[in-house]
C-alpha cells in the first residue's frame, strides 16, 4: 500500500510540474486600425496604430539631412461610432481628448495642434461621404476656433457634402477667370484645402487654401493646413467663398509681397 502511494505522490509532482513549465498563452494583439501621414515639408513620417485590447501607439519619424529623431507615444482609446476617445488621459502628441474618423482619414480637432492621418488599414467601419475621384486635389480640414483665425470665433464647424464641393471647384475656377493678373496659372496647377463653417448669418462660408503643386505640396497637402507667404507671385493664394451667396471674397495672393 505504502508503494502504491508514493508512485501516486511521484506521479501528481510530475503532472503539476509538467503544467508549470507549459507556456502560458498569450492573448493575440490585433491591430484594427491603421493610418499614416507625411510631415510638412516631408521631413519624415507618422503612424497610428489601434489595437482589440483598446490600446494605441503613435510613432513620429522625424527625418532631415543632418538630424533624425524617432518618438513613440501609447496610451489607450476607444471608438464610438466616427469618434475615438483617448482615456484615462489625453493624446500625449497634441493633447486633444477626441479625434474624428471622418472621408478616410483621422482629425485631430481638439487639439493644440491639429493634423490629420490617412487610413491605410482599418478592420472597423470607415464611412466616407465625399467622392474625390474628381477632386483629388482637394482636401478637407474642420474647424477648430481655438486655432484658426479664418473665421469669428462665433462660427461652427460644417461637415462638407458633394454638392458643396462642387459648387466650390464651380465659384474657384470663375474667381480665378475674373482675375487673371493676380493669378496667372490654371486652377489645375493648384492643391486646394478647404475649411468651411455656418457663420453667425446662418450661412455656408468657405476658406480655400491654394497652393501650386509641386512634389513636395502634393505629398503633403491632404494632413494639415498650409499657410500664405509674403513672397509675392501667384504660387499661394486664398480665398472665402459664401456657398449661400455663390459668391466669393478676400481674395489674398501670396501676401501680396
Amino acid at each position: 500500500m505504502k508503494i502504491y502511494l508514493l508512485l501516486f505522490s511521484i506521479l501528481c509532482l510530475l503532472t503539476n510540474c509538467n503544467k508549470i513549465n507549459q507556456p502560458t498563452q498569450k492573448t493575440h494583439k490585433e491591430e484594427l486600425i491603421r493610418a499614416e501621414s507625411i510631415l510638412r515639408y516631408g521631413n519624415g513620417n507618422s503612424i497610428f496604430k489601434f489595437f482589440n485590447d483598446s490600446s494605441y501607439t503613435y510613432e513620429v519619424n522625424y527625418k532631415d539631412y543632418d538630424y533624425e529623431k524617432k518618438e513613440k507615444f501609447v496610451g489607450y482609446c476607444s471608438i464610438n461610432k466616427d469618434t475615438i476617445i483617448f482615456f484615462p488621459s489625453r493624446f500625449r502628441f497634441n493633447g486633444c481628448e477626441k479625434a474624428v474618423i471622418k472621408n478616410g482619414f483621422i482629425e485631430f480637432v481638439d487639439a493644440e495642434s491639429t493634423f490629420k492621418l490617412k487610413i491605410s488599414k482599418s478592420r472597423v467601419p470607415v464611412v466616407s461621404k465625399l467622392d474625390f475621384e474628381s477632386f483629388n486635389d482637394y482636401a478637407i480640414f474642420s474647424f477648430n476656433p481655438n486655432l484658426y483665425i479664418y473665421f469669428p470665433k462665433s462660427s461652427s464647424p460644417y461637415d462638407i457634402t458633394q454638392s458643396d464641393l462642387i459648387k466650390i471647384d464651380e465659384i474657384l475656377k470663375a474667381c480665378l477667370k475674373e482675375n487673371p493678373k493676380e493669378i496667372e496659372r490654371d486652377i489645375t496647377e493648384y492643391i486646394k484645402q478647404c475649411m468651411i463653417v455656418i457663420n453667425e448669418k446662418g450661412e455656408k462660408e468657405a476658406l480655400i487654401m491654394c497652393h501650386c503643386k509641386s512634389p513636395e505640396s502634393i505629398k503633403t497637402f491632404e494632413y494639415s493646413m498650409f499657410s500664405l507667404g509674403h513672397d509675392g507671385g501667384d504660387c499661394r493664394f486664398r480665398v472665402k467663398i459664401n456657398l449661400t451667396k455663390n459668391t466669393y471674397s478676400e481674395l489674398l495672393v501670396n501676401g501680396l509681397a
